[in-house]
């Protein structure tokens, strides 16, 4: 059976499977986010958390650089990352980039 398509209310357009991608996403991020008393970001702990979790095939010295690198890059501010980061980070994990590559910070 095909499931509906969903019309995004702000503009009307169909969002099929893309919001399907975000919304998991999105609950990966808040199932990860509630180790402390900033349950809308990740602080490194809980980043590394969700990596070793939800990305199994890293190993522990790869796990370590890319929650490093992403400190470094993206929490740079404040420690921590927020959900925009985060979408920015797991898309550039996707495509198959390094976090310092292609989310760097303005």
């Amino acid at each position: 059976s095909h499931k509906p398509q969903l019309l995004c209310s702000c503009t009307k357009v169909r969002m099929g499977s893309l919001r399907t991608h975000v919304e998991a996403i999105n609950k990966i991020f808040l199932t990860y986010s509630k180790d402390d008393d900033q349950h809308d970001k990740l602080n490194g702990s809980e980043l590394k958390k969700l990596f070793k979790a939800e990305m199994p095939e890293l190993k522990q010295g790869e796990l370590e650089t890319l929650v490093s690198a992403i400190m470094k890059v993206e929490a740079a501010d404040d420690n921590q990352v927020d959900r925009t980061e985060f979408f920015l980070i797991a898309s550039c994990l996707i495509l198959g980039k390094s976090p310092s590559k292609c989310c760097k910070k303005n």
